[in-house]
Protein backbone atom coordinates (compact mmCIF):
# COMPACT_ATOMS: atom_id res chain seq x y z
CA UNK A 1 0.00 0.00 0.00
CA UNK A 2 1.65 3.53 -1.22
CA UNK A 3 2.01 5.80 1.98
CA UNK A 4 -0.42 8.67 2.01
CA UNK A 5 1.88 12.01 3.04
CA UNK A 6 -0.22 13.96 5.16
CA UNK A 7 -0.50 16.63 2.64
CA UNK A 8 -2.45 14.49 0.71
CA UNK A 9 -4.41 12.91 3.17
CA UNK A 10 -5.56 16.68 4.53
CA UNK A 11 -6.69 17.27 0.57
CA UNK A 12 -8.44 13.99 0.42
CA UNK A 13 -10.58 14.95 3.73
CA UNK A 14 -11.09 18.38 2.53
CA UNK A 15 -12.43 17.12 -0.83
CA UNK A 16 -14.35 14.54 1.02
CA UNK A 17 -16.05 17.33 3.58
CA UNK A 18 -16.33 19.80 0.73
CA UNK A 19 -18.48 17.36 -0.98
CA UNK A 20 -20.57 16.35 1.70
CA UNK A 21 -21.49 19.73 2.39
CA UNK A 22 -22.89 20.62 -0.51
CA UNK A 23 -24.74 17.25 -1.06
CA UNK A 24 -26.24 17.96 2.12
CA UNK A 25 -27.26 21.83 1.05
CA UNK A 26 -24.60 23.73 3.47
CA UNK A 27 -23.73 27.09 2.26
CA UNK A 28 -20.18 28.07 1.84
CA UNK A 29 -19.46 32.05 3.09
CA UNK A 30 -22.15 31.95 5.93
CA UNK A 31 -20.06 33.19 8.87
CA UNK A 32 -20.86 32.19 12.38
CA UNK A 33 -17.69 32.84 14.40
CA UNK A 34 -16.97 33.44 18.23
CA UNK A 35 -20.92 32.83 18.42
CA UNK A 36 -22.41 31.25 21.46
CA UNK A 37 -19.84 30.07 23.81
CA UNK A 38 -16.46 31.37 25.53
CA UNK A 39 -13.30 29.97 25.04
CA UNK A 40 -10.07 31.17 27.08
CA UNK A 41 -6.24 30.36 27.89
CA UNK A 42 -3.44 31.98 29.68
CA UNK A 43 -0.59 30.88 31.14
CA UNK A 44 0.11 30.38 35.14
CA UNK A 45 2.83 29.05 36.80
CA UNK A 46 3.18 25.55 36.13
CA UNK A 47 2.66 25.89 32.18
CA UNK A 48 -1.14 26.94 30.38
CA UNK A 49 -4.49 26.47 31.58
CA UNK A 50 -7.52 25.96 29.14
CA UNK A 51 -11.19 26.78 29.72
CA UNK A 52 -14.47 26.58 27.78
CA UNK A 53 -18.03 26.46 28.47
CA UNK A 54 -20.25 23.47 27.18
CA UNK A 55 -23.17 24.29 25.72
CA UNK A 56 -23.90 23.97 22.05
CA UNK A 57 -26.65 25.88 20.79
CA UNK A 58 -28.43 25.85 17.12
CA UNK A 59 -30.67 29.21 16.88
CA UNK A 60 -32.83 29.76 20.35
CA UNK A 61 -32.63 25.55 21.52
CA UNK A 62 -29.89 24.28 23.51
CA UNK A 63 -28.38 21.64 21.44
CA UNK A 64 -26.15 19.98 23.67
CA UNK A 65 -25.19 20.99 27.47
CA UNK A 66 -22.23 18.69 27.66
CA UNK A 67 -20.08 19.31 24.59
CA UNK A 68 -16.35 19.07 24.78
CA UNK A 69 -14.51 22.35 22.97
CA UNK A 70 -11.27 21.82 23.71
CA UNK A 71 -9.28 18.79 21.65
CA UNK A 72 -5.65 17.49 22.18
CA UNK A 73 -3.54 17.85 19.30
CA UNK A 74 -0.61 15.84 20.91
CA UNK A 75 1.38 15.37 24.28
CA UNK A 76 1.89 19.25 25.03
CA UNK A 77 -0.52 20.85 22.76
CA UNK A 78 -4.11 21.55 22.19
CA UNK A 79 -7.01 23.20 19.98
CA UNK A 80 -9.86 25.23 21.45
CA UNK A 81 -12.66 26.25 19.01
CA UNK A 82 -15.88 28.73 18.63
CA UNK A 83 -17.95 28.60 15.93
CA UNK A 84 -19.55 26.49 13.83
CA UNK A 85 -19.41 22.56 15.47
CA UNK A 86 -19.55 20.67 12.34
CA UNK A 87 -16.42 22.14 10.68
CA UNK A 88 -14.42 22.74 14.02
CA UNK A 89 -15.11 18.53 13.67
CA UNK A 90 -13.61 18.51 10.71
CA UNK A 91 -10.70 20.96 11.37
CA UNK A 92 -9.82 18.61 14.34
CA UNK A 93 -10.12 15.23 12.23
CA UNK A 94 -8.02 16.45 9.53
CA UNK A 95 -5.29 17.96 12.19
CA UNK A 96 -5.09 15.45 14.68
CA UNK A 97 -4.79 12.88 11.73
CA UNK A 98 -1.75 15.10 10.16
CA UNK A 99 0.12 14.94 13.40
CA UNK A 100 -0.63 11.42 14.10
CA UNK A 101 0.95 10.57 10.54
CA UNK A 102 3.43 12.65 10.57
CA UNK A 103 4.66 11.04 14.14
CA UNK A 104 4.45 7.70 12.86
CA UNK A 105 6.75 8.67 9.50
CA UNK A 106 9.56 10.64 11.24
CA UNK A 107 9.51 8.65 14.57
CA UNK A 108 8.70 11.77 16.83
CA UNK A 109 5.59 13.85 17.55
CA UNK A 110 5.60 17.17 15.25
CA UNK A 111 7.01 20.40 16.90
CA UNK A 112 5.10 23.35 17.68
CA UNK A 113 5.94 25.52 15.12
CA UNK A 114 5.22 22.99 12.80
CA UNK A 115 2.13 22.58 14.42
CA UNK A 116 1.30 25.72 14.28
CA UNK A 117 2.21 26.28 10.42
CA UNK A 118 0.04 22.53 9.76
CA UNK A 119 -2.84 24.32 10.93
CA UNK A 120 -2.17 27.97 9.48
CA UNK A 121 -1.98 25.75 5.84
CA UNK A 122 -5.07 24.10 6.90
CA UNK A 123 -7.56 26.44 7.29
CA UNK A 124 -6.17 28.52 4.29
CA UNK A 125 -6.80 25.47 2.51
CA UNK A 126 -10.32 25.35 3.97
CA UNK A 127 -11.05 28.88 3.53
CA UNK A 128 -10.18 28.49 -0.12
CA UNK A 129 -12.35 25.64 -1.21
CA UNK A 130 -15.29 27.04 0.83
CA UNK A 131 -15.28 30.15 1.59
CA UNK A 132 -15.79 31.75 5.24
CA UNK A 133 -16.19 28.18 7.54
CA UNK A 134 -17.51 29.56 10.45
CA UNK A 135 -14.43 28.66 13.11
CA UNK A 136 -11.61 30.33 14.75
CA UNK A 137 -9.51 28.75 16.63
CA UNK A 138 -7.14 28.75 19.90
CA UNK A 139 -3.82 27.26 19.88
CA UNK A 140 -1.97 26.34 22.65
CA UNK A 141 1.18 24.35 23.65
CA UNK A 142 4.82 24.32 25.07
CA UNK A 143 7.77 23.52 23.35
CA UNK A 144 9.15 20.72 24.41
CA UNK A 145 12.93 21.37 24.65
CA UNK A 146 12.27 25.38 25.70
CA UNK A 147 9.14 25.04 27.79
CA UNK A 148 8.29 28.47 25.75
CA UNK A 149 4.61 28.75 26.08
CA UNK A 150 2.96 29.29 22.45
CA UNK A 151 -0.73 31.23 22.77
CA UNK A 152 -2.35 31.99 19.56
CA UNK A 153 -5.74 32.82 17.90
CA UNK A 154 -5.89 31.32 13.97
CA UNK A 155 -8.99 32.86 12.59
CA UNK A 156 -10.51 30.73 9.15
CA UNK A 157 -8.63 32.84 6.79
CA UNK A 158 -5.43 31.10 8.25
CA UNK A 159 -4.43 34.46 9.76
CA UNK A 160 -2.31 33.72 12.94
CA UNK A 161 -2.20 36.21 15.54
CA UNK A 162 0.14 35.95 18.54
CA UNK A 163 -1.10 38.03 21.91
CA UNK A 164 0.86 40.69 23.57
CA UNK A 165 -0.67 39.39 26.79
CA UNK A 166 -0.54 36.48 28.95
CA UNK A 167 -4.03 35.40 27.59
CA UNK A 168 -6.67 34.64 24.42
CA UNK A 169 -10.30 34.62 24.81
CA UNK A 170 -12.60 34.64 21.85
CA UNK A 171 -16.55 33.50 21.32
CA UNK A 172 -20.01 36.03 22.56
CA UNK A 173 -18.36 35.97 25.41
CA UNK A 174 -15.08 36.77 24.62
CA UNK A 175 -15.16 40.89 25.49
CA UNK A 176 -16.46 40.16 29.38
CA UNK A 177 -13.42 37.35 29.19
CA UNK A 178 -10.83 39.49 28.01
CA UNK A 179 -12.01 42.60 30.09
CA UNK A 180 -11.88 40.14 33.06
CA UNK A 181 -8.49 38.63 32.11
CA UNK A 182 -7.05 42.23 31.42
CA UNK A 183 -7.78 43.43 34.85
CA UNK A 184 -6.66 40.39 36.61
CA UNK A 185 -3.48 40.29 35.30
CA UNK A 186 -2.69 44.04 35.83
CA UNK A 187 -1.39 43.62 38.92
CA UNK A 188 -0.59 39.56 38.41
CA UNK A 189 1.98 38.28 37.51
CA UNK A 190 0.64 34.37 35.33
CA UNK A 191 4.07 33.07 36.91
CA UNK A 192 3.42 32.93 40.06
CA UNK A 193 0.18 32.14 39.84
CA UNK A 194 -0.81 28.37 41.26
CA UNK A 195 -3.11 25.75 39.86
CA UNK A 196 -5.92 26.57 42.48
CA UNK A 197 -5.58 30.29 41.61
CA UNK A 198 -6.01 29.50 37.96
CA UNK A 199 -9.15 27.08 38.06
CA UNK A 200 -10.56 30.01 39.98
CA UNK A 201 -10.14 32.30 37.52
CA UNK A 202 -11.15 30.49 34.84
CA UNK A 203 -14.09 29.16 36.40
CA UNK A 204 -14.88 32.85 37.19
CA UNK A 205 -14.96 34.54 34.60
CA UNK A 206 -16.70 31.56 32.09
CA UNK A 207 -20.06 32.67 35.12
CA UNK A 208 -19.44 36.06 34.47
CA UNK A 209 -19.91 35.54 30.59
CA UNK A 210 -22.68 33.36 31.29
CA UNK A 211 -24.52 36.04 33.49
CA UNK A 212 -24.72 38.56 30.90
CA UNK A 213 -24.54 36.14 27.50
CA UNK A 214 -27.26 33.48 27.52
CA UNK A 215 -25.49 31.80 24.75
CA UNK A 216 -22.12 30.86 27.37
CA UNK A 217 -23.33 27.79 29.59
CA UNK A 218 -23.18 28.06 33.21
CA UNK A 219 -21.09 26.60 35.03
CA UNK A 220 -23.02 26.07 37.80
CA UNK A 221 -25.87 23.94 35.60
CA UNK A 222 -23.65 22.48 32.67
CA UNK A 223 -20.47 22.13 34.32
CA UNK A 224 -17.15 23.40 32.51
CA UNK A 225 -13.91 22.06 30.36
CA UNK A 226 -10.99 22.74 31.72
CA UNK A 227 -7.18 21.58 30.82
CA UNK A 228 -3.75 21.91 31.24
CA UNK A 229 -0.64 21.90 29.47
CA UNK A 230 2.67 21.16 31.35
CA UNK A 231 6.71 20.32 31.04
CA UNK A 232 5.48 17.98 34.08
CA UNK A 233 2.15 15.87 32.51
CA UNK A 234 1.91 17.44 29.41
CA UNK A 235 -1.56 18.03 28.03
CA UNK A 236 -4.34 16.71 30.37
CA UNK A 237 -8.02 17.68 31.21
CA UNK A 238 -8.92 18.21 34.73
CA UNK A 239 -11.07 15.70 36.27
CA UNK A 240 -15.14 15.74 36.96
CA UNK A 241 -14.63 16.01 40.16
CA UNK A 242 -11.68 18.62 40.83
CA UNK A 243 -13.60 20.94 38.27
CA UNK A 244 -16.80 20.28 40.14
CA UNK A 245 -15.03 21.16 43.73
CA UNK A 246 -14.13 24.51 42.66
CA UNK A 247 -17.54 25.19 40.94
CA UNK A 248 -19.20 24.40 44.12
CA UNK A 249 -16.21 27.21 45.63
CA UNK A 250 -16.20 29.67 43.16
CA UNK A 251 -19.88 29.76 41.76
CA UNK A 252 -22.12 30.96 44.35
Amino acid sequence: MDYETPSAFAKRIVDEAVANAFKNGVKAGKKNVGTKTVIMSFLYKDGIMIAADRQVTGGYKIVRKNFPKIFRASAFSAVSFCGTVSMAQIVAKIFKNVLASTKFRIGEEMPVRGQIRELEELMQTLGLYMGEIGVELHFAGLDIKTGRPHLLEIFEDGCVLRPDSPFIADGSGGIEAKTKLTDYFKTRNPREMEFDEAMRLALQTIQMCAESDAGVGDPRLQGATLATITMKDGFSFVDEATVNKFIAEVCK
